[in-house]
């Protein structure tokens, strides 16, 4: 890194008026991308210029071996909070397989404020975090860049002990309705296994992770499979397609049908 920059003017300042200094010397998109390369794991030493302005103060700790370097990845998924370019998209999926839980989860926080689709696996990955706060944040990034089968490890969250996670999961799952427009949003979304239908007995779902759940919809049923895309509505007991397995689900009869993830029984 050739390139040579005045320094901040106040080393405590906060990281947007950090990142807005620098930006106005070499631009957003330059910048963002300076973040990116950082992110990325570029030797922060060939950065010494750039890096007051990711880090501040602590960036002298890196730049003279008295902090440990992947600060400097810290600070560059960070920093993307604050300038943007879409090339850097790349660099904020790859960060979520970081094994810095830090860089983690400033990628998750990019991924939401940017909207980064292609963050859902890693996101997904992440929702099965040791911390609590890693947790939470990746099913805000699932709420806002999900998919429909995404809406199984939501909802699996929803029961997490955390309350943060908790409170995470249930504002996710009402963006993921909104936003991926599920039909959905007037049904009973508690976390059960069973619903007691008028004229049919009981309904139940089992299924390995994240495969749906089952809601009560006016009298009739909705399978809602995270990973068929749409809901499968079953009248009267008859037949359901599930258009992603392209399989025929029976239950005629309150039969067991079959899905790609696993049984559904109604009994």
């Amino acid at each position: 890194m050739g390139a040579k920059f005045s320094s901040p003017a106040e080393l405590d300042a906060h990281p947007r008026q950090l990142l807005a200094e620098l930006a106005g010397q070499v631009g957003e998109v330059v910048a963002a991308q300076l973040c990116a390369d950082l992110l990325s794991g570029a030797d922060p030493l060939e950065y010494p210029d750039v890096l007051p302005y990711l880090g501040g103060r602590a960036a002298a700790g890196v730049l003279d071996g008295r902090s440990r370097r992947d600060w400097a990845r810290v600070w560059g998924a960070r920093g993307l909070l604050y300038v943007w370019t879409d090339g850097a998209t790349g660099a904020v999926v790859r960060g979520l397989a970081d094994r810095s839980w830090r860089v983690g989860e400033n990628c998750l926080k990019v991924s939401t404020l940017r909207e980064i689709a292609p963050a859902g696996p890693g996101a997904t990955r992440l929702a099965g975090h040791r911390l609590a706060r890693i947790r939470a944040q990746a099913i805000r990034t699932l709420g806002v860049v999900g998919d429909t089968e995404h809406v199984g490890v939501v909802r699996l969250a929803s029961e997490d002990p955390d309350g943060a996670v908790h409170q995470a999961a249930k504002k996710a799952l009402h963006l993921l309705v909104e936003r991926l427009d599920l039909p959905i949003g007037d049904f009973d979304l508690q976390p059960a296994e069973s619903f007691d239908v008028p004229g049919v007995l009981v309904v139940g779902l089992r299924a390995r992770r994240p495969c749906g759940f089952l809601v009560h919809v006016n009298g009739c049923v909705a399978a809602i499979a995270a990973r068929w895309r749409e809901v499968v509505h079953v009248n009267g007991c008859g037949a359901a397609n599930a258009p992603r397995t392209r399989e025929l689900i029976h239950m005629n009869g309150c039969e067991t049908g079959w899905a790609r993830q696993g049984p559904v029984s109604f009994m």
